[in-house]
């Protein structure tokens, strides 16, 4: 997503555009890395219009609906016509299971919220070290570096990314790297 918007904002800054078409090519092209790396081209165009345009505007529609649709034709014809992720099939048997999906629902939202929170205080607490700033990007491959180490499974091999995405945690598996995220 970060490489379409750049690419975006890059295009803009060499047209000189202002900063109405600056956001929508902008949109066009986070909305195109959405698509074509999830193989959802509606999915590319929604997230782009809410989240970067701000609301449904009719002028940028058009060319957000045609950068998801050329990536999505691009990387289904590089790649094939393959789901981003397969999700096996449930069936819900009981009434009793919605608790659980309520719970669940709770639960994922106050997670999101300690890491939205968390990543400020990271930021705040980045911005005060005594750390010259040249040197920062120095330190954070040395923690993902770390990371790495702990977690010799982050890092996939190339073109084995969506394998990893899509293999199944266990319980404890899940657990622990859970815990070890907080």
């Amino acid at each position: 997503m970060h490489l379409g918007a750049s690419i975006g904002a890059w295009v803009a800054e060499r047209l000189h555009l202002d900063g109405a078409l600056a956001r929508t090519l902008l949109a066009c092209g986070i909305a195109a890395a959405v698509a074509a790396s999830f193989n959802a081209p509606l999915a590319g165009m929604f997230f782009a219009l809410e989240l970067v345009i701000g609301h449904y505007a009719l002028r940028a529609f058009a060319s957000l609906v045609i950068s998801s649709v050329l990536a999505t034709v691009i990387s289904r014809w590089q790649y094939g016509n393959y789901p981003a992720f397969i999700i096996p099939q449930h069936q819900i048997s009981s009434v009793l299971e919605f608790p659980a999906f309520i719970l669940l629902g709770i639960t994922s939202a106050l997670v999101a919220i300690v890491f939205m929170r968390s990543i400020a205080f990271v930021q705040d607490a980045a911005g005060r070290t005594p750390v010259p700033e040249w040197s920062r990007p120095m330190f954070g491959g040395f923690l993902v570096g770390l990371i790495a180490l702990l977690f010799p499974q982050i890092p996939p091999p190339p073109r084995r990314g969506r394998r990893l995405l899509t293999a199944p945690l266990s319980p404890a598996q899940a657990a622990f790297f859970f815990c070890s995220i907080a």
